[in-house]
């Protein structure tokens, strides 16, 4: 048999079918599986095991890359949108590279790691090439989803403990403990797997409605809990995404109908009874940090950012408007705040768009802006707009959740110029590139499995891609 050859694979097929042969990733998607399952449930802490500044994320994007040259099927660029989202990253990337080109002999490694701003889109290719082959593609994000409920599970004692779970496991020099992340993107994952608990069907112990509803709400209480404003706002970016395009022609099933009416009616009885035993809640629930952000104090995170955000683009359009600032220069020089008050120095200033413009210039924006629009928006215009059945949407809508949650919590942070968010959000642009635009799986890499589905089939061993 064929080793390229795919077959879909039911876990539990339904009385009287017969069982599909196994699918069985090939171990480079396995790989880049277990580096997805590390930032997705631990955070950043992970990314830092490496070799000096040779940290594992690059050595998964190379193998990735390989992987994805030797099963590339041109046919995923086949449509117009693909083929425009397409140009415009390999543009991002040649813009990109030509100015670390230029800046390398100045600055040396450090504006090699600032370019992770624009090479993390590489992987856009391994998604697309992943989304080519619709069973492939089933199995990968259907693992990737567990990843999401785990952190659940993780992130509220480690969150709620003040961080002692992760104390308790390797230490790597320089960056803390090996299971700790910032906390932002903790709290970012912690409301993506919410999401899954209350809309997705349960399987194994974790079918139970009961226990859904209450890890659910959980999680959402902890994320509440926790004091960053970016993790809050990526979590409620999520559920609007998913609840907008629930409410197109009633595609939330009656289950996840019901969960999610649960966890409401339990989120505010629960504020009922918090407020009745006088408990604070604008202040158990951070919020207070919210209604005191102030753009005019600098001693505000708020105001120290708009503050580096104006110098920055201050400076941009005085010096290189078109192709801004480069890669190697530390951005903290231009805060103010930073350099007069001696604060805790940060080489990014806490916004993806904004660094993108202040090294890349107006050329660089522009394409990210295009990118964005073609990537998430068009998408997410295609769920609430197209026709389509309740599954489909429900999938797709969970996957363009991801990405709002992800720029969402990366306009707040520095999330997205890392392999954190950076490698989640560019592989899963190019998931759904390939799944919204209609891509099927090339014809010699696939089994139809149905009516042809033969005895010699059903008998057949697992194979791999």
């Amino acid at each position: 048999m064929n080793s390229e050859k795919i077959l879909v694979y039911q876990d539990n097929p339904a009385p009287g079918q017969p069982r599909s042969p196994r699918i069985r990733l090939s171990w480079i998607l396995n790989l880049l599986l277990v580096y997805l399952a590390a930032v997705t449930i631990f955070g950043k802490g992970p990314t830092y095991l490496g070799v000096g500044s040779l940290y594992w994320g690059e050595g998964v994007l190379f193998l990735s890359l390989l992987w994805a040259l030797r099963h590339w099927n041109r046919g995923v660029l086949r449509t117009g949108a693909v083929r425009v989202l397409t140009l415009l990253i390999i543009c991002f990337l040649l813009l990109g590279t030509v100015e670390l080109v230029r800046d390398y002999p100045v600055w040396g490694l450090d504006s090699f790691r600032d370019s992770a701003i624009w090479y993390y889109a590489l992987f856009y290719f391994v998604g697309l090439t992943i989304a080519s082959n619709e069973q492939v593609a089933a199995v990968f994000r259907s693992r990737w989803k567990r990843f999401w409920i785990v952190s659940v599970i993780w992130g509220c004692p480690e969150i709620l403990s003040s961080y002692r779970l992760s104390a308790l496991g390797p230490i790597l020099s320089g960056t803390g403990p090996l299971l700790a992340g910032s906390g932002l993107e903790t709290i970012q994952s912690m409301g993506l797997g919410s999401v899954l608990l209350l809309t997705e069907r349960g399987r194994g112990w974790l079918k139970s409605t009961t226990l859904r509803v209450m890890l659910a709400v959980l999680g959402l209480v902890t994320a509440g809990v926790y004091y960053g404003r970016g993790g809050k706002l990526s979590v409620l970016a999520a559920f609007a995404v998913v609840i907008s395009a629930s409410l197109r022609q009633g595609s939330f099933e009656a289950t996840a109908r019901r969960r999610t009416l649960w966890a409401i009616m339990i989120l505010i009885l629960g504020a009922f009874v918090a407020e009745a035993s006088g408990l604070d809640l604008t202040r158990f629930l951070s919020l207070d940090r919210f209604e005191g952000a102030s753009f005019e104090n600098p001693d505000d995170t708020a105001g120290w950012r708009t503050v580096w955000w104006d110098s920055l683009y201050d400076h941009v359009m005085i010096e290189n408007p078109v192709f801004g600032m480069g890669f190697g220069e530390n951005l903290a020089d231009y805060n103010p705040y930073i350099t007069e008050q001696g604060a805790k120095p940060v080489r990014a200033p806490h916004n993806f768009n904004v660094t993108v413009f202040s090294r890349m210039g107006i050329a660089g924006a522009a394409l990210w802006a295009g990118i964005f629009f073609l990537g998430v928006i068009v998408p997410y215009w295609g769920v609430m707009s197209e026709s389509m059945d309740r599954a489909e949407r429900k999938e797709r809508a969970f996957w363009i959740a991801v990405l709002m949650a992800i720029w969402v919590n990366s306009s707040f942070g520095v999330l997205m110029e890392g392999p954190v968010c950076g490698i989640p959000f560019w592989l899963v642009v190019g998931l759904i590139a390939g799944k919204s635009h209609g891509i099927r799986p090339r014809r010699e890499s696939q089994i139809v499995v149905g009516e042809t589905l033969n005895a010699n089939l059903r008998s057949a061993e697992p194979v791999s891609i």
